[in-house]
C-alpha cells in the first residue's frame, strides 16, 4: 500500500577535502550525495516533504537548501548546524532565522567525552535561547548520554527539542535497561519529539531486521505517543544497514496493530506539523 512520508531527517552533500570524523568518515559515504541521489533512492516510495539535517557543520549547507527546495519544494525545511553552547549564539541565531527554510538547529554531542555535557550552564542557557528565537533544538547523543536527556528537557521548557534516531541506542541487542527508562521519562516531557529513523554507529553493523528493530521501535511510540514521534530515514548514513523502501517496512511492520490515522502522524502529518510547512 501507498504511504504518503515526510522524510523528518535525511542528509545532502559535496565531497569534501576537510577530514571526517565517526561515521562521516567511512568510505561508504565518501562521494557526493545530491538532491537526484535521494529522489533516486526513495522512487519507490511517495516523499512529499523532507527536512535536510545537517551533516558536515559546513556554512554552505543553508545555501544548499535553498537552492534545492528552489527545484523541488518538496524539500521544505532544514535544521543548521549551531554550537549551541558558544558564545555569540544570539546574533547566530537572527541570521539564520533570516532563511525561512531554516526550521531549528543540531548540535551533535556524541564526540564529546562527558555524559553529561549538554547539562552544562552554558548549553543550558543556549538551548533556551534557540527557543526563545522560535526554532527547535536537535540533538545527536550517543547512548550513553540519553539517560541525562530528561533532566536537560525539563530545564528548558519552552524550547521544543528532537532527539534524533531513537537517542543511538546499539540496536544490535535488545534495548537495555537505561535506554528504556531514559524513553519513558522523554515521555513525561511534553516539550520533546523523538525521531524514529535508524541507528548506525558503523559501517560494519548488522543489517536491520524487522524482529531486531521492532523492540526500539514500539517502546518509542508507547513511550511519547503517537503525536509526538516522526518517521526519519537518515540517509544516506542509512544505507549501510538497509534500503529506504526497507526502513519504511521496517518501522510500519513494528507496529502491526495500528489505525491508519496513527500511521500518518507518525510517517507524515506529526512532521508537516512540527517543520511548519505551508
Amino acid at each position: 500500500m501507498s504511504r504518503l512520508l515526510f522524510d523528518s531527517h535525511h542528509h545532502l552533500w559535496g565531497r569534501s577535502e576537510t577530514p571526517r570524523t565517526g561515521i562521516l568518515g567511512e568510505r561508504y559515504l565518501d562521494r557526493d550525495f545530491g538532491w537526484e541521489d535521494f529522489v533516486a533512492a526513495t522512487h519507490q516510495c511517495e516523499v512529499d516533504g523532507t527536512c535536510l539535517v545537517e551533516a558536515t557543520g559546513e556554512p554552505d549547507e543553508v545555501a544548499l537548501a535553498e537552492a534545492t527546495s528552489a527545484d523541488d519544494p518538496r524539500l521544505c525545511a532544514m535544521v543548521a548546524f549551531v554550537l549551541v553552547e558558544r558564545p555569540g549564539l544570539e546574533e547566530v541565531l537572527r541570521g539564520l532565522v533570516r532563511h525561512p527554510i531554516v526550521r531549528g538547529v543540531r548540535r551533535s554531542t556524541q564526540n564529546e567525552q562527558d555524559p553529561e555535557f549538554i547539562l552544562r550552564p552554558a548549553f543550558v542557557t543556549g538551548a533556551r535561547l534557540v527557543g526563545s528565537a522560535g526554532l527547535l533544538l536537535e540533538l545527536c547523543v550517543r547512548y550513553q548520554q540519553i539517560a541525562v536527556v530528561p533532566r536537560f528537557a525539563r530545564a528548558c521548557p519552552e524550547t521544543v527539542i528532537v532527539v534524533q534516531h531513537l537517542g543511538k541506542p546499539d540496536v544490535s541487542v535488545a534495548p537495555d535497561l537505561e535506554w528504556l527508562r531514559a524513553i519513558d521519562e522523554l515521555g513525561a516531557c511534553p516539550n520533546v519529539r523523538l525521531k524514529v529513523s535508524p541507528v548506525v554507529h558503523t559501517a560494519r553493523d548488522p543489517r536491520f531486521t524487522l524482529e531486531a528493530q521492532r523492540p526500539f521501535i514500539q517502546h518509542a511510540v508507547t513511550s511519547l505517543g503517537w503525536d509526538r514521534v516522526l518517521f526519519g530515514s537518515n540517509w544516506p548514513v542509512a544505507t549501510a544497514v538497509t534500503t529506504y523502501e526497507g526502513w519504511v517496512g521496517i518501522v510500519a511492520g513494528s507496529l502491526p496493530d495500528t489505525s491508519s490515522a496513527e500511521l500518518d502522524a507518525l510517517f507524515h502529518s506529526n512532521a508537516h506539523r512540527l517543520y511548519r510547512r505551508g
